[in-house]
Order: C-alpha cells, then structure tokens, then sequence
C-alpha cells in the first residue's frame, strides 16, 4: 500500500509538471535529444553460455543501463539481429526526444531449438548468469558509460518477458524495474504447478522500494488470446500489489514490431514515471528516415587561417546542425556549415558531423589531411660563408642570418641551435643547413647549405683518393664568366629530369602530367631547389593522392613503384603495411624510410638527380656525375680516365660525398696537374674548359690575368670560377652539388 501511495504521489507530480511545462509538454520532453547513434561491441567468452552484446550510445556522459532478454526466435530473427533492431528504434526515440539514451545489454541467451526445453533452458540462463551480468552491469564493469547511481531496467520480450518476471522475482533485493512484453506461458516452474513461483501470490516478492517500476503488454487479439491471458493471470495475481501498468494492445501480431511498441511504451514509463498518451506511442511507431546525402565532404585548404565548408550534396534533411571536430574532440561554438582553422588546429583533422533532429543517424566529412601551418618559406637568400683564417681553424662564421632562422650540422635538423644576430660565428669546416625556424603559425622553411672549407694551405692529395674538403676562401666572379651561357647537360642513362617527374605523375597519382606542373617539378630538380625525395614526398601527400582513400596495402604498393620501380615482395610489404596498421610508424616515415633506401638513391642515380637520402648511399654512379668527373680527367689532365680512378670520383660526387668544387681543386692541385708546369694563360684556359665547358673568351682571360698580377694566387682564380653563377647551374644541371 505504502508503494501505492508513493506511485500516486509521483504521478501527481509529473501531472502537475506536464501542465506547467517545467519538464514536459504534453508528455513529450520539450526539446529532443541530441540525435545519438550506437556502436555495438561484445562480452564474455563467445565459446561458453556467458556472452552477449553491449550497446553504447556516442555521448560523452555515463547512462542508465537496459537488459533485454529476447525471446524463442533467440539473438537473430527477420533478417537481421536484436542489436541491430534496438540500435534503429533507440536512435530514432531519442532523436524524437521522447527518451534519453541508455547503454542496451543483450545477452546471447542459450535456449536452444527443442521444442518444449525452451522454458527449461531460458530458466538455467536466469539461474546461473543472469546475476553475474547484473553485477556486472549495476558495478559498470561491463560499460564505462553506465551511470551506476541509476538502477539496472531490466526487461523482456516473449519467452524473455518470462524470463525478466522470474529475475524479478528471484533478484527482488537488486531489481526495481521489470518490464515483461508479451510474455510467453511456457517458462518451467509457471503459473499453477504446484511448485511454481508466480501462480500463487504467497510466491510473489518483487522489489518494494520506492521508486520501482513494472510493466505487463501484450496484445489481446494474437495467438487465440494466448499472451493477452497470461499477463492477465499474472496481473491478477500481483497487479494491484505490486502497481503494474497494463499495456494490452487493440491489435497486433506477436513479432518484433509489436515488441518494440511495448518496449517504448516501458521504457518511456520508466524514464518519466508516466505512461505516454496514444498519440505518442503512434508517432513512436513511425518508421525513422535515415539522414542520407548524395556525397558528402569538406572543402577548403587544409591549413591554418583557412576557411572550410561542410558540403552534402542533395541532402534529405531540412533542419541540419553541424558539429565540427578536432581529432574527435567538438571544438566549442564551432556550429556553422563554415568553419575558419586557428593555429590550434595545426597538425590536427578536422571533421565535421551534420544531424537532423527529424532523421535518425548523421553524416561526416573529414578533411583530407591534417592542418598544416602557412607554407613554408623558401631557402633563405644572402647568406656568405667565410672559412676559418687558418688550415682547420674555429674562427669560421656564416653572415646574412637573423633572428628568425636556426641552424644545424645536419639536414635533419637534430640539435639545431637559434640564430641569435646577423651572422653564425665559432664554426669549424663542414656543411650548415640554415632556415626559417618553425613558429606557431608558420612551418619550418626549406633549408640553405653553406659549406666552410678548412682554411689555407690544404693538403693535396692524388685524384683517385678521397678528397678533402676545399681550403682557400672564394674571391668574386669576374663578370664574363657570370654573364657566360649556360651549358646545359642532359642524363644519358636513365632519362630527363622531365622524365623522372612524368613517372611520379603516372605511378603516384595515377595520370599523365599537366605541362605546368611538369614544368614546375622539373625545374626544382634541375636547378636544386628541391631533391628526388622531396618531389615524390610532395606527390604522394598531395590532396589529389589523398582524395583516392587508398587502403594500406595499396597505399604501400604505390611506395614500391614510386620509389624501387617494382613490385612489393611479401614480406616487405607485410612489415611495412604492419607498421602502418599500428601505428608505428606514421605515412611520412615510412616515405622517409623509402627516401633513404639504396634503391630509390639508384633509381635518382639513373635519372642524374639528388636523391635526397640521408643514410643510404648509391651503388651506381648516376650517368651525369660520371660525365662530370670524365670531363675533369680530359680538360684538367688532358688524358682519358682509369677505370678506378673515374669509379671513385663518379660515386663521390653521386653521393654528395663531395662537391664538384672540391673535386675540381683536387685534380687541379693534383702532382700530375702541377707536372705540366702552365703558364697562366694555360692554367685560366683549362679552368674554362673544365668549369664552364668552352673557351676562354678574350675580356674574360685578361680580367683573370689581372688578377693573377695584382697578387692573387691560382687558387684564388679557381675558386672565382667555382663560385660562379654559370659553374653554379652546369652543377644543378649535372645532379651534384657545387
């Protein structure tokens, strides 16, 4: 009785709340949920009786939690499965915002499929595992989404409905709702046998709290009246004692649509501690239109300060809300259909959902790569390297820096240090790579190399040797030799820098070139601004290559033609397509792993192009940088090369192991070279023949023999040729460094 007064205490309540409109508007919440889809996952061991599936909704907030018992037709019936068909009709109801979302326990009951069992076998799941997944549901040991202050529904359709009576009554201490949709008469142990539970009231203790909730539904017209007289017999047994709603439909066929009109009916009851009217429950039952587009996606260019547009194309929806993400996360007031990045984004994905509060589900784009900051600079200009006043000195220095660039030994940048002025001072001979330093709104920028040389007085070595680096500090071209042609030199071997760029375009992004295009990436190979491994890196990161969604395995097979010219072998592809799978390694360092492969630098080799590798060495001479070092044996010495001596130099100067520079002072201070005893006019002669590739011409050797006059040495001279802008292109045209 005591209960009784309770339940009419709080239906006074919500009658008084529905007509104020506090909460509800003529039982329907006053705004709907936000439109909320499920995943669904697994518990238990699928190889023994306790196993089922668990249904999460897409909040960021813990839930009331539901278990459902299906019936005979067990997990699967109609096509298709009771996860399935909740998940529907659950996103549908909290769309509608006639119920809030819940996490849907459904666990695989084992009835079997013998006959009259059935009863027998749903009453051993109730026995032995119902209580062990209430625990663990009431605990959220099985969902990290449960709201554990909630009480646990329990309910059931059919043979299940039965079966949720039962737990009812036998977990009467834990339950305080149970919901029994048409319930089925042939659970063991029922009605009146002799040592049954629910035919005699005497057998009958539900939960007596306050606060509880019971539920009987059937329809009265199915089955000669079969499920409508057993909710009637349980009714009259514990109906009135126990407060249990009677739901007995007008019509209706025992399936899973009348099911889910019952389970609505419950579920709303229990949510609301008020039965919802019948105009309710016949918009419930509507079938949901799912929100659907012709194509959805994001435009704009992904990179900070930008503006990007979520587009669905033919659109069924009519009241659309967008939601953008940052990796996952909703980035607060970001609502429009347009969104502008900020310097947070950079290095995120951004995505976008798009929901109708009339449709059930939602649609998603995603940018096509992460945000990248502004585009990097290019290599900085007006930088002079001084090299240290004596023969591997400390007191080199690099001028025409600022404060917005840093500099390192290494192209990697590893350990890269600040400039803190206008110039670098306290360097010894070797390379420096400066750039732009990265910033928050901008990357880093390409890199210059500026190489020191030990200083004077080297120490000459024969040219078959390794050489070592350069030694007397550059002195300014003489007009005649800057304002020469160019001479320009093709690859004989494996073709055109054309050529290489026309592959990365029919390997990497599956079509012939655009002349434009072409023409840009084979002008940046050619003249040095960018290696072999920068322009397939680009190619394979670009929105067009993006946009083809490759699967991983594709993605890496693209890799082996791109950069090795074959087909992947198995294992090679397994390891890398598991690197990428978990996360070990991400895109861009499985493309540097390949940039820094022996194949790729034999592939740039062939083409007379900057491999752009930092670890891995050629082990062919590219063609160009062969003809180079020949040309360096006949003009210099005057004499065809030997067979090792002209290997060593090619793969020297393939490699960037040294520059034509240093290779030219070599020969010219070689003992054979200063054997010839020229004269200066001799000397300044083979210098054009070797540096520039023709005669001197007449303003040009007397500008040189002035020089040489006034007190310059011949080093001097060499290296006013060397630091010429015509030497400097015939290098970028030769694939080595000057």
């Amino acid at each position: 009785m005591r209960n009784r007064v309770c339940r009419m205490l709080a239906s006074l309540l919500a009658i008084i709340m529905i007509s104020t409109g506090i909460v509800f508007a003529n039982g329907k919440k006053a705004e709907a949920s936000s439109n909320v889809t499920y995943k669904i996952t697994t518990y238990g061991d699928e190889s023994t009786d306790y196993f089922g599936y668990i249904m999460t909704p897409d909040v960021d907030y813990k839930v009331q939690a539901l278990i459902y018992i299906h019936g005979n037709g067990g997990i699967y019936k109609e096509g298709v499965s009771w996860p399935e068909r909740l998940d529907e009709e659950m996103t549908k109801w909290i769309a509608q915002g006639y119920l809030e979302p819940m996490v849907i326990i459904v666990p695989r009951a084992n009835i079997g499929d013998d006959g009259n069992q059935k009863g027998d076998k749903m009453k051993v799941f109730v026995d032995e595992q119902f209580e062990k997944l209430y625990d663990a549901t009431a605990t959220g040991t099985i969902s990290d989404k449960i709201d554990t202050s909630k009480d646990v529904i329990v309910s059931g359709l059919s043979m299940g409905g039965a079966a949720a009576l039962y737990a009812g009554v036998l977990f009467r201490d834990k339950i305080k709702n149970v919901g029994a949709l048409s319930p089925a008469n042939d659970f063991k142990y029922h009605w009146d046998d002799v040592n049954g539970w629910i035919g005699k009231s005497s057998n009958i203790k539900f939960n007596e709290e306050s606060g509880s909730h019971y539920l009987l539904a059937a329809s009265e017209t199915e089955h000669d009246k079969l499920h409508y007289n057993v909710c009637k017999k349980v009714y009259s047994v514990c109906g009135e004692k126990y407060g249990f709603k009677e739901y007995y439909l007008e019509s209706g066929d025992h399936d899973r649509n009348l099911f889910m009109k019952e389970l609505f009916y419950y579920l709303y009851y229990v949510q609301h501690d008020v039965v919802p009217s019948a105009d309710i429950c016949t918009e419930a039952a509507k079938k949901p239109t799912v929100l659907k587009a012709a194509k959805t996606y994001i435009s704009g260019a992904c990179q900070i300060f930008s503006t990007l547009t979520m587009n669905t194309s033919n659109c069924n929806g009519n009241n659309l809300t967008y939601t953008w993400k940052r990796d996952g996360q909703t980035i607060s007031g970001a609502t429009s259909k347009t969104y502008k990045t900020t310097t947070e984004d950079a290095g995120k994905i951004i995505s976008c959902e798009v929901r109708d509060s009339s449709c059930i589900g939602y649609l998603e784009g995603t940018c096509s790569a992460k945000i990248a900051k502004y585009m990097p600079p290019q290599a900085p200009t007006g930088l002079v390297g001084h090299d240290p006043s004596v023969l591997y000195g400390g007191d080199g220095k690099i001028t025409g820096v600022d404060t917005t660039m840093e500099y390192a030994t290494t192209l990697d940048f590893i350990n890269a240090k600040p400039c803190t002025g206008t110039e670098i001072t306290g360097l010894f001979a070797g390379d420096y790579y400066i750039r732009v330093a990265e910033t928050d709104t901008q990357d880093a920028g390409i890199a210059k190399k500026i190489t020191l040389y030990p200083g004077p007085e080297p120490k000459n070595t024969d040219p078959v040797t390794p050489a070592p680096t350069n030694p007397t500090t550059p002195v300014t071209p003489a007009p005649s030799v800057t304002e020469a042609p160019v001479v320009t030199t093709e690859p004989s071997k494996g073709g055109s820098f054309e050529d290489l760029i026309e592959r990365l375009y029919v390997v990497a992004l599956g079509r012939e070139s655009d002349p434009e295009g072409k023409a840009f990436w084979a002008k940046e190979v050619k003249t040095g601004v960018r290696t072999g491994g920068d322009c397939a890196k680009e190619f394979l990161i670009s929105p067009e290559f993006l946009d083809k969604n490759m699967s991983t395995e594709d993605f890496v097979e693209v890799l082996y033609s791109t950069f090795f010219d074959r087909a992947s072998e198995p294992e090679g592809k397994a390891y890398w397509v598991n690197a990428l799978k978990t996360n070990t390694l991400s895109k861009e360092e499985v493309i540097k792993c390949f940039v820094n492969s022996e194949e790729w630098c034999n592939i740039c080799a062939s083409y007379g192009v900057k491999p752009g590798a930092t670890t891995a060495k050629a082990t062919m001479p590219s063609a160009n940088a062969t003809e180079f070092a020949s040309r360096l044996y006949t003009k210099c010495l005057g004499r065809e090369a030997e067979e090792g001596g002209l290997k060593f130099w090619s793969l020297s100067l393939t490699n960037l192991e040294v520059t034509g520079t240093q290779a030219a002072y070599q020969f010219f201070t070689s003992d054979e070279f200063k054997g010839f005893n020229t004269s200066d006019e001799e000397y300044i002669e083979r210098l054009y023949e070797t540096f520039m590739g023709r005669a001197s011409d007449p303003d040009g050797m007397a500008f040189w023999l002035k020089e040489l006059e006034d007190g310059k040495t011949r080093d001097d001279v060499l290296y006013g040729f060397a630091d010429s802008k015509e030497f400097t292109e015939i290098c970028n045209t030769y694939g080595i460094d000057r």
